[in-house]
């Protein structure tokens, strides 16, 4: 009998409790057809945690539509995704009565799991029109739901965004700083990004200590694909900070088809820009006419050959495919 009249007592408490929880929900949908939105929210939010399963679901349903509705200045992806998550959750723990309950409501568990699909691929969506590493970090600390191929998707653009605004910084923290998140990352999906990050960092590196901090470089990142050039690496520490250009020249015969090969052309260039010497000039096009900043190169050398011979026949003839102004 004690054991009856407990379960009596229980089950006149949850009946008590059941009654506003119910009144509660119907009011708040009520509000929500009325476009009251806000106000919705907060009706159906008293039920959110109550005890009865399949209560809380419709709340929690019906919240996230509110969240995922644009008209409502409350409109918010992350909330509304949540709240789907949240209520896809409370379903998978319903007993039959209360899962028989929602799902005459229309609320079964692939339904709810379609909306919530739903609102992932708005956010997937939002996050790719932006198109930004901040966009795109969002959606992958908020949404942990997308499919392989969103997901993939999503991290290598991250990836290449990240990449290109350190490159606009162009500091060793910056790089550095994408490098250690991402890393892992990069070499798993983007490996075109991982090598150029490798490059670049280890470039802002050498720029800001004056190669004085390789050593220190190299034993942070033993890793890194310049750094693993071992004898490449030694000979062009040598020269690295050499005035001569003979020195990098030597050094791209030498290893023509490593890293610092870049490094090398790169002072070569900066050096002869430094020069009135023709020759040099008429080298550097002729031997590295990919460089980059081939076109500024070229605009100096038009001006500088012409202030020497005073001839653009001349300098058409020897440099027919020249891309200045005739």
């Amino acid at each position: 009998m004690k054991n009856y009249a407990r379960l009596f007592i229980c089950s006149f408490i949850a009946a008590l409790f059941a009654i506003p929880a119910e009144a509660q929900l119907k009011k708040g949908l009520k509000l929500l057809k009325k476009n009251n939105y806000d106000a919705a929210i907060e009706a159906l939010e008293v039920d959110v945690f109550n005890s009865k399963g399949n209560i809380a679901v419709e709340a929690e349903y019906y919240i996230a539509k509110i969240y995922f509705t644009k008209e409502y200045e409350g409109y918010s992806l992350e909330n509304a995704y949540q709240y789907a998550k949240s209520a896809m959750k409370r379903h998978q723990n319903l007993t039959n009565d209360e899962m028989a309950s929602v799902q005459k409501k229309g609320l079964g568990k692939l339904n709810i799991d379609n909306y919530k699909r739903k609102i992932l691929n708005d956010a997937f969506q939002q996050a790719k029109a932006t198109d930004s590493y901040a966009s795109y970090e969002h959606f992958l600390n908020n949404f942990d739901g997308p499919t392989a191929v969103q997901g993939e998707k999503i991290m290598k653009l991250r990836n290449q965004r990240g990449l290109e605004e350190a490159a606009k910084l162009n500091t060793w923290n910056a790089f550095e700083n994408f490098y250690r998140k991402h890393q892992e990352n990069c070499r798993l999906l983007s490996p075109e990004v991982d090598t150029v990050a490798q490059l670049l960092m280890f470039e802002a590196y050498v720029n800001e200590t004056n190669w004085n901090g390789y050593n220190r470089f190299a034993a942070d990142y033993p890793d890194n694909i310049y750094v693993k050039e071992t004898k490449a690496a030694e000979a062009f520490l040598e020269i690295a900070q050499s005035s001569k250009i003979d020195d990098y020249k030597k050094f791209v015969v030498a290893f023509p088809q490593s890293r610092f090969v870049k490094l090398a052309i790169n002072s070569i260039y900066r050096l002869t820009m430094q020069s009135n010497d023709v020759a040099l000039y008429d080298y550097f096009v002729r031997n590295h006419a990919d460089h980059p900043k081939i076109k500024d190169f070229w605009r100096y050398y038009y001006s500088l050959f012409l202030k020497e011979f005073g001839t653009i026949a001349d300098f058409r003839k020897m440099y027919p495919n020249a891309p200045v102004e005739k």
